[in-house]
């Protein structure tokens, strides 16, 4: 069972962060998971609940997964949806703003991006949602282990891939490691937001586009390639536009498919207050303070990796207000839903 090193949480501008060791640039303290919690409502609003895979209270599900659970609001909730089962969080830092939990819902501190802590076949839906900054790259040693559980006798080419070869396809890790650890049957999904837009021009605004380069120098956004310390950054921090074929092109080490009834859903997130429709209209005003408040996050990496100085970062969180009010630009930010199930 892969270990996570111990690290005591990092103090930095008066925030709190899970640890050190991590690319995870965002503070982990009551603040933060209370804009996460806050996040959280706006998804949980657009998908028009928790999830979008075919369960039910009654379809037999045991072992519930939530892979890096942020505030852990959704851990609980599908705890109280599906009492009959266990349902486990895990990330870096455990949640911070919680009142009472159910008591069919746990928590585990453990970085992911050290593999993930479970047996094989313990979960019968796993989820995983905005984490553009897991490292795939360090889930490398997890690859190759996936090669040796599945090599054959006939040896086949795939598993006759190099190490730097296998690296090239990091972000199929994942949803390969994942699909170990659901039973036959079992569901995995994955949700990420891509770039915000304006939906009156149909063009990136200026100031958010500043943030996204700022924070694409950062080590929030992991190396696009394995095994280069310097490697150049994707073109992008979202990974949304990735998800649904890290589920379709999940395979074992013999080529065979591991997911099939794979689907994906777009939508079209509202941040303002601008849409017509009450349900966009409450989304666009959570959003638009989730927004504001992501910024106010990065202030201790921009400022502490000297991104920006103190004068430049209140210039640009400025600037990102006055675009997120004028409710003429009609901001939104596509979101992705993805899921498979393990064959």
């Amino acid at each position: 069972m892969p270990q996570t090193p111990e690290a005591a949480p990092v103090h930095s501008c008066g925030k709190t962060f899970g640890a050190e060791g991590t690319n995870y640039s965002l503070p982990s303290d009551r603040t933060e998971h209370e804009r996460l919690r806050l996040q959280h409502d706006a998804y949980k609003l657009l998908l028009g609940g928790n999830y979008m895979v075919p369960l039910h209270p009654q379809s037999g599900v045991r072992d519930i997964l939530d892979l890096c659970h942020g505030s852990g609001q959704w851990a609980i909730e599908m705890a109280e949806e599906f009492p009959e089962a266990e349902v486990v969080g895990i990330d870096i830092a455990e949640p911070q703003s919680l009142v009472e939990c159910p008591n069919n819902v746990k928590f585990v501190k453990h970085n992911i991006n050290f593999g993930l802590p479970f047996p094989d076949r313990s979960f019968d839906f796993v989820q995983m949602r905005i984490v553009p900054s897991v490292n795939f790259t360090r889930l490398l040693f997890l690859s190759l282990k996936i090669q040796r559980r599945y090599r054959s006798q006939t040896e086949p080419s795939y598993c006759r891939r190099s190490p730097e070869c296998f690296a090239q396809e990091s972000h199929f890790v994942i949803s390969v490691c994942l699909a170990l650890n659901l039973f036959t049957g079992g569901y995995v999904a994955f949700l990420e937001p891509d770039e915000s837009f304006s939906g009156k021009t149909g063009t990136r605004t200026p100031a958010l586009v500043e943030v996204d380069r700022v924070m694409m120098m950062s080590p929030h956004t992991p190396p696009a390639k394995a095994g280069e310390r310097d490697a150049t950054k994707p073109k992008s921090w979202s990974i949304a536009k990735d998800i649904e074929g890290m589920i379709r092109g999940a395979v074992d080490a013999a080529g065979c498919k591991l997911f099939d009834d794979v689907r994906a859903t777009a939508f079209h997130m509202p941040v303002g207050t601008w849409p017509k429709d009450a349900v966009q209209k409450q989304i666009g005003k959570i959003m638009a303070q989730v927004q504001m408040s992501l910024i106010d996050a990065f202030k201790p990496a921009f400022l502490s990796l000297n991104l920006l100085t103190e004068a430049e970062f209140h210039a640009l969180y400025e600037a990102v207000d006055v675009e997120v009010s004028d409710n003429g630009l009609e901001l939104q930010c596509p979101i992705v839903y993805a899921w498979g199930r393990k064959m």
